[in-house]
């Protein structure tokens, strides 16, 4: 590990799940658990009962408005349950063989407005570990920049799943990147992927040449945390000068490869890839994943535990959320499932701060996370807005670095929600104890 100002460069433990590149299809589950509010913005609005039979594919849940997203059924079954937080679906056993599928003939040429429609329709969410609503978004950054981003970093160390689907679906994250472009109206795009990633960058760069696409770059980064996070995004094509005037869009390149799929095959986000990986993994690998899969079951399909965890993580080490049961299901937003062995857990007593000011020189925003601490405890929230609470990412830097082992990113989280009033989705929440200290050599 090397530590630098603002950000942090790990050991990288991506290789785990990199031990194949073959494509690999979880098992069907049993059943799925799916939440009315996995993404941020307002719950979608149940339309099945318990006792329906509804077919993979189908809406179990609609949009509230712009700022929410519609909910759909990945596997074909009978709802066993349905409560205004989330459904309960029991499979029936068929496998789905895309059935549902509709493919546009013309859908290159389709226009603005029906990019925009399919992306709504779809219930598409930004897939990199935010869920804010697609829709909403793009709609929302309109005329306000030239730019679109298609963000390919991904500086979580265990974290792979991006990388597979460029290396395995290049084509496909290119065509949906031109979509993106005429859906928001701007005038080039930036593919943005760090350079630990030399074959998913050869291959973009040889699909977007063989393709002729216009008005699309594949640009460099270098590997470091918190590299895939939007801000620390902007700032560094910011240094190359790469970013010209107005405000960039930015979208995962899995949420680029959904709209592509959503607008050919008009095919609702029901699966994504997750990564499956950790030192306590007996096989750890990528899965193309049905939303609402319990975890225990992608964790089966890895051939199970060697040993048990310390801790089980949907996301990163660093800023994903730990898991407290198996059979929590994955969500859109949900990148990878981590099994974290004895050995890599920093936890230890919390002492006093003594403000040694590391927090601060590792912080990507430039905040005083000490002094923040202090503002929450007190309750203020005019100090608060006064020394930007609201600019923290929860990359968890802060916590990662701190010798007295104090949670800063959980507190920091809890100020956010009770003194600025920043509400997120239950499923977004952090954990009751945090991610406390994680040892990444």
């Amino acid at each position: 590990m090397k530590i630098f100002r603002q950000d942090i460069r790990f050991d990288d433990y991506k290789d785990l799940s990199l031990s194949t590149i073959t494509f690999k299809r979880a098992s069907l589950p049993d059943e799925i658990q799916v939440y009315l509010q996995q993404h941020q913005g307002h719950p979608a609005i149940p339309v099945v009962h318990q006792g329906d039979h509804v077919e993979a594919g189908a809406v179990l849940a609609v949009a509230q408005g712009d700022f929410s997203a519609h909910v759909h059924s990945s596997i074909s079954g009978k709802v066993s349950l349905a409560t205004s937080e989330w459904i309960r679906v029991e499979s029936d056993g068929s496998e789905d063989s895309g059935s549902f599928l509709k493919e546009v003939k013309s859908w290159r040429d389709v226009s603005r407005e029906e990019i925009l429609s399919g992306i709504f329709d779809a219930g598409i969410v930004g897939m990199g570990g935010e869920g804010f609503p697609a829709y909403f978004k793009i709609k929302n950054a309109e005329k306000k920049g030239s730019l679109l981003i298609i963000n390919g970093c991904e500086s979580e160390p265990f974290l792979t799943s991006d990388y597979f689907l460029m290396v395995s679906r290049a084509t496909e994250i290119i065509y949906g990147a031109e979509l993106l472009l005429k859906a928001s109206g701007r005038e080039k795009c930036i593919i943005a992927v760090e350079d630990n990633k030399l074959e998913a960058i050869e291959l973009l760069l040889s699909k977007a040449r063989a393709l002729h696409v216009k008005n699309m770059e594949v640009k460099t980064l270098p590997a470091r945390y918190p590299q895939g996070s939007e801000a620390e995004l902007i700032r560094s094509l910011s240094r190359s000068k790469a970013l010209g005037a107005g405000v960039p869009l930015i979208h995962n390149v899995a949420t680029a490869f959904a709209v592509y799929e959503a607008v050919r095959y008009k095919k609702p986000l029901i699966e994504r890839m997750v990564t499956v990986t950790g030192h306590c993994v007996v096989e750890p690998k990528n899965l193309w994943c049905r939303i609402g899969t319990p975890a225990s079951h992608l964790v089966q399909n890895c051939k199970g535990f060697l040993r048990d965890p310390i801790r089980v993580i949907f996301g990163g080490p660093m800023s994903g959320l730990a898991i407290t049961n198996l059979d929590t299901p994955i969500i859109k937003a949900t990148r990878g499932i981590v099994a974290l062995a004895p050995e890599f857990s920093g936890e230890g007593e919390e002492k006093p701060c003594t403000r040694c000011g590391l927090c601060l020189n590792v912080c990507p925003e430039e905040l005083s996370p000490e002094l923040l601490i202090r503002v929450i405890q007190k309750e203020n929230g005019a100090l608060a807005k006064e020394f930007r609470l609201s600019s923290c990412t929860e990359c968890g830097n802060c916590t990662f670095i701190c010798p007295s082992k104090i949670p800063i990113q959980k507190i920091l989280k809890i100020g956010k929600t009770n003194l600025l009033h920043e509400s997120f989705p239950q499923s977004f929440q952090a954990p009751v104890d945090g991610i406390s200290q994680v040892v990444l050599g």
